[in-house]
Formats: C-alpha cells, sequence, structure tokens
C-alpha cells in the first residue's frame, strides 16, 4: 500500500487511538461494539511498532543518502583525474599502439561506474609497475608517484561504494519493515474505522474527534 504523506497517517491514527480510549464518552460507545480499551491497545501496539519502523528506516535512508554523496564525489575525483590522464597518455603514445593496450585505453571509456574504475586502476598500476610505459610517459607527468596518489583515491571509491552498498541494502531492508508495518497498521485501522463510523453514527462531533470526516 502507497501512502501519500506517512507522517500525516501516523498522527492521525495516533490521535484516533487516543481519543478512542481517552474520551470518556467515545470510549463508552466503542466499548459496546468491542473496541475496549484491551481491543483498542492491539491497535496503539500496531501503531508503536509502525512508528518505529517509520524512524528507523528513516535513518537508514539518510544514511544511505549520505554514503552515496561521499561515493559519487571520491567517484567525480577519480574520474576527474583519470580521463584527462588518459587523454594525454593517448596523445603522448600514438606511436606505440602496445603501450595503449598494456594502460588499456585502446578502446571507448565505460560509462559503467565499476568497469571505469577497473580501467583506470589499470592504468595507473601500468604507469607503476610497467618501466616501458612510465619511461615513455615521463614527460606528461603521468609518472609512478602520480600513480599512487591515484591509486589511493581510487581505493577510497571503492571503500566508498562497499560502504554506499552495504547501507542501500540496510535502507532497503527497513523499508520492508515500515511498509509492512504500516499495511498491519491501516488494515486494523480500516476496521477501526468502520466499527466507528457505526457505534458513533448519531455523533459526528465524536466521529470527528476520531479524526473521521463527517458531511
Amino acid at each position: 500500500m502507497s501512502f501519500k504523506n506517512e507522517k500525516v497517517f501516523l498522527d492521525q491514527t495516533e490521535i484516533a487511538l487516543k481519543n478512542g480510549v481517552e474520551e470518556v464518552e467515545i470510549s463508552e460507545y466503542l466499548s459496546e461494539y468491542g473496541l475496549n480499551r484491551d481491543a483498542i491497545a492491539i491497535g496503539t501496539g500496531l501503531h508503536t511498532s509502525a512508528k518505529k519502523e517509520y524512524e528507523v528506516n528513516s535513518i537508514e535512508a539518510q544514511e544511505a543518502n549520505e554514503s552515496y554523496q561521499i561515493y559519487e564525489t571520491t567517484f567525480e575525483e577519480v574520474e576527474t583525474i583519470y580521463r584527462k590522464d588518459r587523454k594525454l597518455a593517448k596523445i603522448a603514445l600514438d606511436h606505440k599502439p602496445s603501450y595503449l593496450e598494456r594502460l588499456g585505453v585502446t578502446g571507448k571509456i565505460s560509462l559503467n561506474h565499476v568497469l571505469f574504475v577497473s580501467s583506470a586502476e589499470q592504468f595507473y598500476n601500468c604507469v607503476k609497475k610497467d618501466t616501458e610505459v612510465s619511461d615513455a610517459l615521463a614527460f606528461t607527468k603521468i609518472n609512478p608517484a602520480k600513480a599512487d596518489s591515484a591509486l589511493l583515491k581510487i581505493e577510497a571509491v571503492k571503500a566508498a561504494r562497499r560502504t554506499y552498498l552495504r547501507e542501500k541494502g540496510q535502507s532497503e531492508e527497513a523499508t520492508t519493515a515500515k511498509d509492512e508495518a504500516f499495511v498491519k497498521l491501516d488494515n486494523w485501522m480500516s476496521s477501526f474505522y468502520k466499527t466507528a463510523r457505526i457505534a458513533l453514527e448519531d455523533k459526528p462531533q465524536l466521529l470527528e474527534a476520531l479524526g473521521i470526516v463527517v458531511k
């Protein structure tokens, strides 16, 4: 079930449940139709559970969003460096296609984040370990020292991605738990409202105290 505003739903049901118990006149009418304190306590328990899952979900969603922002920032930093170095290397080694193959820059650059990072890693590992390639690129300032710096940034990207995926998974689990709790509460409240309409059929002002709009 989709709720346009989950916070409003929680607030409205909380008011209905509290007034159903605390307002003496309402409580008396509802009790005659089976909605006594013990019965309404079941709904209150479902509300408490739904509210808890809502709060957990909100926290997990925020953490997932924050971890994604960190991942995006670290990725963009590597992307900027690698795209520039890749273009420069392709120009500098245009006459040495075998070197370009070692660097992994012969084809088109991938737009997939994982493949992009993998290509960047291959590129800088080659610069770091292949002396023939690094010597040929020396005049461009793409050297082992720069490769070490870039590889550290790449590790940061990979770590940030792992964190983001973990937080994303936890957020999705929290969303599922929250949705299930809301459905249970909504189903219970639907029966509550139907019974209240019958019990308070001649008491529109009391119905409105439960949040039921009377035309």
